[in-house]
């Protein structure tokens, strides 16, 4: 009878684990693409107005803060594994930073029948705009030079981490125009 009684216990002991884990993934892949009748995408219009790092991470989003911060950063790679595999994915991040107050903004991610989309709570547009690739760049960065790198959506798979950095820095019209559009994720 004890015996019995311990395999109830560990089945619903891995049953409420199988529960807890299904939440965190739940909650990302229900981030709706949906659009208004303008083409602006909708997922910001019921956002919080006070958030912090530890209700983004309760709420199952992948947080990214001030010096790396970083929670349910398994999200982020299961997004990277299901779009590489061509699945669609969709992923929330929240992106934290400290000034005189903690402010945030999101970034909604999707791969969607083989193309990219981002999406910014604090853009001013918010139309659809497809990218064919999400690269993964490293070099280095700042004096001294430390490594660094950035994930970026582009539809020119040619780009380098020095191209990107450099159009960033560059107060050269022409040569700002002569790169291809690409979309920064978030360093790293």
């Amino acid at each position: 009878m004890k015996i019995l009684a311990s395999m109830v216990a560990c089945l619903i002991c891995i049953m409420i684990l199988f529960a807890g884990c299904n939440k965190e993934e739940n909650i990302n892949s229900s981030l709706e693409f949906s659009f208004d009748s303008e083409g602006n995408y909708e997922g910001f219009n019921d956002m919080p107005s006070d958030y912090t790092p530890e209700m983004a991470q309760k709420d199952g989003y992948f947080v990214k803060g001030y010096y790396n911060f970083a929670a349910n950063e398994s999200l982020w790679d299961q997004f990277l594994t299901d779009s590489s595999r061509g699945n669609d994915a969709s992923i929330r991040i929240v992106k934290f930073y400290a000034s005189d107050e903690l402010s945030y903004f999101f970034t909604d991610l999707f791969y969607r029948d083989g193309y990219y989309y981002i999406f910014e709570s604090s853009a001013e547009s918010l139309e659809k705009k497809p990218y064919e690739h999400l690269l993964k760049l490293e070099g280095s960065l700042e004096s001294p030079l430390e490594d660094s790198g950035v994930f970026i959506l582009t539809n020119d798979d040619t780009l380098t981490f020095d191209t990107v950095v450099s159009k960033m820095i560059s107060s050269s019209f022409q040569y700002i125009q002569s790169i291809p559009e690409f979309r920064i994720i978030m360093f790293f």
